[in-house]
């Protein structure tokens, strides 16, 4: 199998293989989006795999959850495909990934504007009520540890940890301010 890397958001050079080796998708599985750090700088990318490409960019909450591409590249050879019915197997020359989403994942998301969380202190958005855990604040590029009375502002990044349809529900309900499953 040939070597292939990808640039991530920051620019540096990522092994697809040894990505694939140590990450597992997040949110829905056939959306085959995928959370990685890079080797070089730590930085975060988030990447979409379809047949025969990787995608990089970022989600973002619209109405509903987007990614929002920022560079393709072309990987000959990329097999990727939705089975039973929300785990994603991949392959790649003679190697193969099965990845579920029924393991805890993480997702990154950004505070829009107009998001129910901007201007709320994160002790007010009761994640742990689905079994999802705040890990750690991006803001203004740096590396926050959560806190209770830390107050949400637009442009800041919350690196959540839980089973996908929690994050699913922490993501909307960090949105609109309700949780999509009450009346």
């Amino acid at each position: 199998m040939r070597a292939v890397t990808i640039n991530g958001l920051c620019g540096h050079a990522i092994d697809l293989p040894a990505l694939l080796d140590a990450t597992a998708p997040h949110g829905a599985g056939s959306s085959a989006i995928f959370y990685a750090k890079c080797v070089a700088c730590g930085e975060g990318t988030e990447l979409r795999l379809a047949n025969g490409r990787v995608t990089t960019g970022y989600s973002y909450f619209g109405g509903s959850m987007h990614f929002e591409p920022v560079k393709i590249f072309r990987v000959g050879g990329l097999k990727v495909a939705v089975s039973d019915p929300d785990d994603l197997d991949v392959s790649f020359g003679e190697r193969r990934w099965h990845f579920t989403v029924d393991t805890p994942s993480q997702l990154r998301f950004a505070v829009l504007g107009n998001a129910a969380a901007a201007g709320r202190a994160l002790g007010e958005l009761d994640f742990a009520q689905w079994g999802v855990a705040i890990r750690r604040v991006e803001r203004n590029g740096a590396t926050l540890e959560p806190d209770g009375a830390m107050v949400l502002r637009p442009g800041d990044f919350l690196h959540l940890h839980g089973p996908a349809p929690a994050l699913t529900r922490a993501w909307h309900y960090m949105n609109v301010g309700k949780d999509r499953a009450a009346p």
